[in-house]
């Protein structure tokens, strides 16, 4: 397993807490992070996917981020995702997010109409000679329609200011050449693996930390997967995620909003998701995620 002092362990992609009728709601988003901190995460993944970034206006990004820097407050690292459809946003979020206080930013690809990958490192490049803080490349194909190479990766890699990617894809080996092309680049190079199945996997085969959207509700399990990993306690480690990936299926429908169910059943009040996605699951849901958390004893 790869250490780095600054951006390792268990990462969760925050939720982004909302009124039930859909405006930010600080008291779930402070609540949340204090939750996820006495849990023991290693640092913050904020306004990404899980987090709904792409689905609030500018302004509403840049409070969303200032409570969470501020309710934070220097305990563990923070990445703010900044990615936009316009490179102009970008910068203008970025920016903010430096003066802010944040630790690093990521950016998505721009979607909806996926640029080719001479835009996209025009993209990439034109943003950080505009800042001054690390960037992390998020690479994430289903949403975005653009798929990351390794090599790719790498190229991206010899960016100055670029320091880390983010692979959301279940492809274990996509994930295993960027380790190999991003560090024959940069020794240093951040390489963060996000799926909350694999995320065991992807810790044994090098990754620096794991971004798991489940790990917003089972923090403490995923916390004790990395401790078993970087003591080379693989079996121990396994068998918490085959215990993790029993129950997965329960957090899925739907997805987010069954997230938020399970935070507020476990304590912790985070408020609603923002439409379209329903501000509240099923009965039934609900039911399941109970049983789901007393399975793991919860």
């Amino acid at each position: 397993m790869s250490k780095n002092k600054n951006f390792q362990g268990i990462i969760p992609p925050m939720l982004t807490s909302f009124t039930k009728d859909g405006d930010l709601y600080e008291e779930g988003i402070r609540n949340c992070v204090d939750f996820l901190i006495e849990h023991g995460v290693h640092g913050f993944w904020a306004l990404g996917s899980i987090g709904m970034g792409p689905y609030m206006r500018i302004e509403e990004r840049k409070k969303a981020a200032e409570i969470i820097i501020d309710q934070v407050n220097g305990r563990i690292p923070i990445i703010v995702h900044v990615g936009s459809t316009a490179t102009r946003d970008c910068v203008e979020l970025a920016k903010h997010a430096q003066e802010a206080g944040a630790d690093a930013v990521s950016i998505v690809p721009p979607y909806y109409f996926p640029p080719n990958f001479e835009e996209l490192k025009e993209h990439y490049s034109f943003i950080v000679e505009k800042i001054d803080i690390p960037v992390i490349i998020y690479n994430n194909p289903s949403v975005c329609g653009f798929n990351i190479t390794p090599q790719q990766a790498a190229e991206l890699a010899k960016i100055k200011g670029i320091i880390g990617i983010k692979d959301t894809t279940s492809d274990l080996t996509h994930f295993y050449g960027c380790i190999k092309y991003c560090r024959e680049v940069k020794k240093d190079f951040t390489l963060l693996y996000a799926n909350s199945k694999l995320a065991t996997l992807g810790l044994i085969i090098g990754a620096h930390g794991v971004i798991p959207g489940l790990a917003n509700v089972l923090p403490e399990l995923y916390v004790k997967i990395y401790e078993n990993v970087i003591q080379n306690k693989f079996k121990e480690a396994l068998e918490i995620q085959q215990k993790i990936i029993s129950v997965e299926s329960v957090f899925r429908q739907p997805r987010i909003t069954a997230l938020f169910e399970a935070l507020k059943i476990r304590g912790c009040n985070v408020g609603f998701p923002r439409r379209p996605l329903f501000p509240e699951a099923s009965e039934d849901t609900r039911q399941k995620i109970k049983t789901a958390l007393k399975a793991l004893n919860l």
